[in-house]
């Protein structure tokens, strides 16, 4: 048996968070709402858009 212990966290249950104090799946949501916001989601939306003649 070894003789190391070690610790064992409280917060086992909890999210790690990656990315100022926002875990995984928020950065992930984030992200993908931010590309379709700019340039990423434009070209779509200005199949929907009337050009003017």
């Amino acid at each position: 048996m070894s003789q190391y212990s070690v610790r064992i966290p409280a917060d086992v249950d909890r999210e790690d968070t990656i990315l100022a104090g926002f875990t995984a799946r928020q950065v992930a949501v984030m992200a993908v709402t931010a590309w379709c916001s700019t340039a990423g989601g434009s070209p779509p939306a200005r199949s929907f858009r009337q050009s003017p003649i």
